[in-house]
């Protein structure tokens, strides 16, 4: 039985791929990022046999911080506050973020980098997920300035 794909579904998807085309675009043109993005679901489906949205979602999903670390200063002490992130668009914001970074920072080609971060936090591995493993690591041992909130 095939999933019925929705209206809302769709433009989901859509909303996913600009915010992720403009996340890779630093200067240029936005089509040649769109084209680059096409490029590497073309490469999902081919790699994986799955919808690559499917894919790209649940990778953005296995990233996506639950809590955020803010600085604040009472007299000469600096305190690290975790706050959580309410918004869901801030969520995946981040995890995108991650994903790219972490295949900026990998050694060869980006289209084959960004491609091989995305199926690494598909599976729960990568630098992304190291880098989400980090933050939650340290939001435990500063859970106890959640006291000093306001």
């Amino acid at each position: 039985m095939k999933k019925k794909i929705n209206r809302k579904n769709i433009i989901n998807l859509l909303k996913l791929n600009f915010r992720i085309s403009g996340f890779i675009l630093k200067k240029g043109k936005l089509s040649k990022a769109n084209l680059f993005f096409d490029k590497i679901l073309l490469l999902l489906i081919k790699s994986l046999k799955r919808n690559p949205f499917v894919v790209i979602n649940k990778a953005i999903k296995n990233v996506s911080p639950l809590f955020l670390l803010k600085n604040k200063k009472y007299g000469k002490r600096v305190i690290i506050n975790p706050i959580f992130i309410v918004s869901s668009f801030t969520r995946i914001s981040l995890g995108v973020k991650w994903i790219i970074e972490a295949a900026f920072r990998r050694t060869g080609n980006f289209y084959n980098n960004l491609f091989l971060e995305i199926v690494d936090a598909f599976n729960n591995k990568g630098a992304a997920k190291k880098k989400q493993k980090d933050l939650n690591l340290l939001v435990v041992e500063n859970r106890n300035n959640v006291k000093f909130r306001w």
